[in-house]
């Protein structure tokens, strides 16, 4: 996805101040202010890279993203959503095309919500795992991957996209 934060600088400075961070997020991550940055990078992946089957992970606020994109446009084959956040349960509803939803222990529990999900007609190409051992950010930069067990999951996780998106390419 790209960086709907457009490098904001000033975004490190209003850590822990969460209604100003929530107002940023809702504001700049409405598929209205991002529709342009999509299609861009749609353009540059299909036309100057040549890809025709292109799957969306998203990391954090990255994942909610990444679900709703595909409801705009079909270009997009399947969704990876990575210990995300500013999720609703009433996103899974809306989700156009197979999702792969992995957790750590601090996000809430989506079994039930994400359930809906294994019901549409992609339904058996879509995933789900809680980490019930690993912090929120995991598998991204913030997280110390010299720490084994931490590497070894995120490891897994990333093996877990690559093997699902592998079968949804090939169904």
């Amino acid at each position: 996805m790209p960086d709907f934060l457009r490098n904001d600088q000033s975004i490190h400075q209003l850590i822990g101040q969460q209604e100003k961070l929530m107002e940023i997020f809702y504001k700049g991550g409405t598929y209205e202010a991002i529709k342009d940055d999509v299609k861009a990078t749609k353009n540059h992946i299909k036309n100057v890279e040549g890809f025709d089957n292109v799957f969306i992970v998203g990391f954090y606020w990255g994942g909610e993203k990444d679900i709703a994109t595909p409801a705009h446009n079909s270009f997009y084959k399947a969704s990876a959503l990575v210990h995300s956040s500013l999720l609703e349960p009433n996103d899974f509803k809306n989700v156009e095309c197979p999702a792969i939803l992995l957790s750590s222990k601090l996000e809430i529990d989506f079994n039930k919500d994400f359930a809906v999900t294994f019901a549409k007609t992609f339904g058996n190409l879509c995933y789900q795992q809680q980490f019930d051992d690993m912090e929120h950010g995991w598998c991204a930069s913030r997280s110390d991957w010299s720490n084994i067990l931490i590497a070894s999951r995120a490891n897994e996780a990333f093996s877990i996209i690559v093997a699902n998106f592998n079968k949804i390419i090939n169904s």
